[in-house]
């Protein structure tokens, strides 16, 4: 995260704010930690998933389809996958750049994607609530 020190968009609160986890926690916890930051970046599907359910903006790092299908479709947040399985981006560099880009397009546009994911996850939870309603009747 040193790399942001010397970016202007961020300020030095904001980097002071920043708390990269490393230790294992229980996944109550981890989604109380995630949903209650102002973004997620993650790597793992679950990590985004449960930062986005608690209506928070979470920039995946995709590493194969299902981040498509689950943040892509079913939220309609393409907007924030990162493709980052390509080697290259991570021996480049650019996947700094590639991020840098989705947090400042979440931080500019914070209060709409919020709104919009909120939407979404209610959507997909009365999915969810008539589809076993469905399944206990049969």
């Amino acid at each position: 995260m040193s790399y942001l020190k010397s970016d202007p968009a961020f300020s030095n609160e904001h980097y002071n704010r920043m708390v990269a986890i490393t230790d294992k926690i229980l996944p109550t916890r981890a989604r109380f930690i995630l949903g209650n930051g102002y973004m997620t970046l993650t790597g793992r599907m679950h990590a985004a998933i449960s930062t986005l359910q608690m209506g928070t903006p979470a920039v995946a790092l995709s590493y194969s389809a299902k981040y498509k299908g689950v943040i892509g479709m079913n939220l309609d947040r393409n907007d924030l996958i990162i493709e980052s399985h390509d080697e290259q981006l991570w021996q480049s560099g650019k996947i700094v750049g590639l991020i840098l880009e989705k947090m400042y397009y979440i931080s500019n546009n914070y209060d709409r994607l919020s709104q919009e994911i909120a939407t979404k996850i209610e959507i997909q939870k009365k999915l969810v609530t008539k589809n076993f309603n469905q399944i206990s009747q049969i």
